[in-house]
Parts: structure tokens; C-alpha cells; sequence
């Protein structure tokens, strides 16, 4: 059962949150804010989006944690361009672990 599976899951981050010794105050959705405002024809999925956002809350005193599926991890980052089609595979299987 797929959804048995993804709450389990949720249940095991949300209890490592709750243990890290990182003190995290915040969680980047990697993919949804990589993907803002990049709805349209040729629009690619913005690594850099991501990591301004990451600056601007550790400029305002926050730690965030990034999450981040390993699909938008490529081994280079450098030219690396993720599709929007990418959005409409998000039901597949895709790996999730927890550290």
C-alpha cells in the first residue's frame, strides 16, 4: 500500500526532525521552489532559486534543511536542466531515504 508507505515515512522524518541535533527551523521544498515561476515552454527546474532562498533565510538568522528527491540530483550540477515534465512524473517511484 503506497500511501501506508508514504505516511510511515513522513512519521520517520518528522521524528528525526524532532531529534536532529541540527536544530532545524525551516524545510525548503527543493522541487516546489525550484520550480516557481518556470511554468512555461522552456522553463527548467532553477537550482539557483533554491539556493537563494536557502541565503536569504540563513541571512535572516534561520538553519534551513533543503529536501531535495534524488531525481533532481544530478551527479554535475553545472548545465544540469531538469523539464517541467518532470512535475508529471511525481506519482512514480522515486528513492526516499532517511538519514
Amino acid at each position: 500500500d503506497r500511501s501506508g508507505f508514504l505516511v510511515d515515512f513522513l512519521q520517520r522524518f518528522a521524528d528525526w526532525l524532532l531529534t536532529s541535533p541540527s536544530n532545524f527551523d525551516c524545510v525548503i521544498d527543493g522541487p516546489n521552489v525550484g520550480y516557481e515561476d518556470q511554468n512555461y515552454e522552456g522553463g527548467t527546474f532553477n537550482y539557483y532559486q533554491v539556493e537563494d532562498l536557502r541565503q536569504e533565510l540563513q541571512l535572516a538568522g534561520m538553519q534551513p534543511l533543503i529536501v531535495m528527491p534524488s531525481k533532481y540530483m544530478p551527479s554535475k550540477f553545472e548545465g544540469a536542466k531538469i523539464p517541467n515534465h518532470t512535475r508529471r512524473q511525481r506519482y512514480r517511484h522515486t528513492e526516499l531515504s532517511v538519514a
